[in-house]
């Protein structure tokens, strides 16, 4: 795991944060260098959600339910299912988290300044 979610799990841990009702993934990011995903038939849910997915379980458990909504990203120049992705998570606590990604989304012209960013707030 990322040294930061480390972190942030020790620190929910002490109860600094004091109960802890909703977390929120949000990703923008091209990474257009991994070629072979273009041979993926699931893009996000395969190269992205699923950590997002493994860091939320880490933080607050597993899930007792989860729902995840996909659509094509217009913009991607091949076959995929699912350039977009939002998934919701309710866990035994009580907590619900969000994670979205547009990991595939986003102009595609060379020299296009882009707000690449992942956010997390707990």
């Amino acid at each position: 795991y990322d040294q930061s979610m480390r972190v942030l799990k020790q620190i929910m841990d002490s109860g600094a944060l004091g109960d802890i009702v909703f977390a929120q993934i949000d990703m923008h990011a091209i990474p257009h260098w991994q070629s072979f995903l273009e041979d993926y038939d699931r893009l996000t849910l395969a190269n992205m959600s699923v950590h997002h997915l493994d860091v939320l379980r880490f933080l607050f458990g597993d899930p007792d339910e989860i729902t995840t909504l996909t659509r094509k990203d217009p913009r991607t120049r091949f076959d995929h299912s699912d350039g977009i992705t939002v998934s919701t998570l309710r866990f035994p606590s009580g907590v619900l988290a969000v994670s979205l990604e547009d990991v595939w989304s986003g102009p595609r012209q060379d020299g296009y300044k882009d707000d690449q960013h992942i956010n997390w707030r707990v």
